[in-house]
């Protein structure tokens, strides 16, 4: 499941607290925006205000605040199912969910063998 937040959620001219992966710490960043197959518009990614830097705002990391998953933050996994890739063999993709050490958000993602 990614987990996208939309124009309406985020306003424009807004700034937040989010991870920044080159700054190593969570700063003031500024949403910036994107378009689904359906024209609607939510949040892509996050510029720091510190360093400029572009953060993503999907993947592994919480939605939220854009902490990194790990170990510690995995409640659970399910939904394990083979896929076939014309790469590698025997491979699995599964859905996990996670609980963000920094704010608490309980997220979901799609991982997987290869």
């Amino acid at each position: 499941m990614l987990f996208m937040r939309s124009r309406e959620e985020v306003k424009m001219g807004e700034t937040k607290g989010y991870y920044c992966w080159k700054c190593r710490d969570f700063t003031k960043q500024k949403p910036q925006y994107n378009k689904d197959w359906q024209g609607n518009e939510y949040v892509s990614s996050y510029r720091c205000m510190a360093c400029g830097d572009t953060n993503s705002a999907s993947g592994y990391n919480c939605p939220e605040c854009g902490a990194e998953s790990n170990e510690d933050t995995f409640i659970e996994s399910f939904n394990s199912r083979p896929v076939l890739h014309p790469d590698y063999w025997n491979c699995h993709e599964w859905e996990e969910r996670h609980k963000c050490w920094n704010c608490g958000t309980v997220y979901e993602f799609i991982n997987s063998n290869y």
